[in-house]
């Protein structure tokens, strides 16, 4: 629709803005910053006066924010993270670019020859912002790209300082191995490297002992944002195992001393018991009701091989596992050997209460 839309305002005019790009306005140096449209509005008119003159008023055009240049007829628009541009320049095609600094190659081609030197990453952790930094020679004006992966949410461009450089970040919302590809203009693959993200742990503390659990995203991509969003927000501390049942299971997280019920704080899950994995001893995971989508911060513990909780078809849907005890097996044992006793009518309460400390992230 875009495309189109400029298309039909879109009039040649003279070449005389391609002036504009040869006064090395290009090379003025832009801290880094995440590429937001106002940022990219107010640098654009200051670097390049002539081909945007002017402050115009902001437009918004479905996805697209974008502002239009009449004296000049040109457009500039920025949409995820990145900038688009139409106009004389252009050649009156639509032109996704990673920086303005792109710009120099519908002028001086022989500007734009990058040598990728390396790839690096920093932040690699489930459900956080990593930044990957591209270096080289050239590669900031080259119109570069990085091709995107299901694996990454929420792209932005980093604008850089450095013309060595161009940057990105996104929200990873996997583990494992993740690809990440540098392409030219044309789509070419210039540089491709695989980095590896570890699988999100968290560290239970109670009055009998730590645990660390890993979780595993790529699995139970449901279960575990939803396990993480408790942690994160605090919920689990001064919640109880307040089930344990010798040679089954040990449950927590849906009751606080005195066996007081602390509702959920997020609505439940779909489950996801057809995952490939299994109720084997310690293992971590969702308890629910009968309801098979009725999940949300109780979780349990298997203290032995439960085959019989798997997912066995829709006659049985079974139970989502989404994680593993990976340290502290001896203090899920010693919650299992508690004394139990029935209270307020529930069986299998420990007589002395077996109470989660806290519960972070540790990975």
């Amino acid at each position: 629709m875009l495309p189109k839309l400029f298309k039909t305002l879109w009039r040649p005019v003279s070449g005389l803005v391609f002036a504009a790009l040869s006064a090395c306005a290009l090379c003025t140096p832009v801290h880094a910053q995440i590429l937001e449209p106002k940022d990219l509005f107010n640098w654009a008119e200051a670097a390049f006066p002539t081909l945007f003159p002017g402050k115009q008023a902001d437009q918004v055009l479905g996805p697209y924010v974008l502002r239009y240049y009449p004296d000049t007829q040109t457009y500039l628009g920025v949409t995820d993270g990145e900038v688009y541009a139409l106009g004389p320049p252009t050649g009156g095609q639509l032109l996704r670019l990673n920086t303005l600094a792109a710009f120099q190659c519908t002028v001086f081609p022989e500007r734009c020859t990058a040598q990728v030197a390396d790839m690096a990453s920093t932040g690699l952790s489930y459900g956080k912002s990593v930044t990957i930094t591209i270096t080289g020679s050239g590669v900031s004006v080259a119109g570069l790209r990085i091709a995107r992966t299901s694996w990454c949410t929420d792209y932005k461009n980093i604008l850089m300082d450095d013309p060595r450089l161009i940057s990105f970040s996104c929200t990873i919302n996997g583990s494992g191995p993740l690809a990440v590809q540098l392409q030219d203009a044309n789509g070419g693959v210039l540089l491709s490297k695989t980095f590896t993200v570890p699988h999100p742990q968290v560290k239970l503390q109670t009055t009998l002992g730590d645990m660390v659990f890993e979780l595993y995203p790529a699995s139970a991509p449901v279960s575990v944002r939803n396990y993480l969003q408790y942690v994160d927000g605090g919920f689990y501390p001064g919640t109880l195992f307040h089930r344990v049942i010798p040679n089954f299971v040990v449950q927590a997280g849906g009751y606080t001393t005195g066996l007081a019920f602390k509702p959920p704080t997020f609505a439940s899950i779909a489950l996801e018991s057809n995952n490939g994995l299994k109720n084997s001893r310690g293992t971590l995971a969702m308890a629910r009701a009968a309801d098979p989508n009725s999940a949300t911060s109780q979780f349990y513990l298997n203290l032995v091989n439960n085959t019989g909780l798997d997912y066995a078809g829709s006659g049985f849907v079974g139970y989502a596992v989404f994680g593993a005890v990976v340290s502290g097996l001896p203090v899920m044992d010693a919650i299992a050997a508690v004394p139990t006793s029935t209270q307020q009518g529930a069986p299998d309460v420990p007589v002395s209460e077996v109470v989660i400390l806290g519960a972070q992230r540790v990975r």
